[in-house]
């Protein structure tokens, strides 16, 4: 369950916040830890639809939270930040950087 924390964010039961932080940007918060992921518009090549394009970086490590270092805990991170978009009525797609 989300519930808008203001007109460019989402906080999640599950502990986590979703914000757009620029044009660019999306922070996503969790505990003590925080990172910051690109995203652009764009397209989908086969519908037409707009889509918002998130790059997440190889590996979440640096980003100091060890619960996502493994494959588990990356799936589970994207997981979240998708359901936090679509909510906001987006269309998500994840990009490796």
């Amino acid at each position: 369950m989300f519930e808008w924390i203001n007109n460019q964010g989402v906080r999640s039961d599950k502990g986590f916040v979703v914000q757009f932080t620029g044009r660019f940007t999306i922070e996503y918060q969790e505990g003590p830890h925080t990172t910051v992921l690109a995203v652009e518009p764009g397209f989908d090549p086969d519908s037409g639809k707009p889509v918002l394009v998130v790059a997440v970086p190889p590996t979440l490590v640096p980003w100091g939270a060890p619960e996502f270092a493994s494959d588990e805990g990356r799936r589970k991170f994207i997981e979240n930040v998708r359901e936090a978009l679509v909510f906001q009525n987006l269309n998500p797609v994840f990009e490796d950087k």
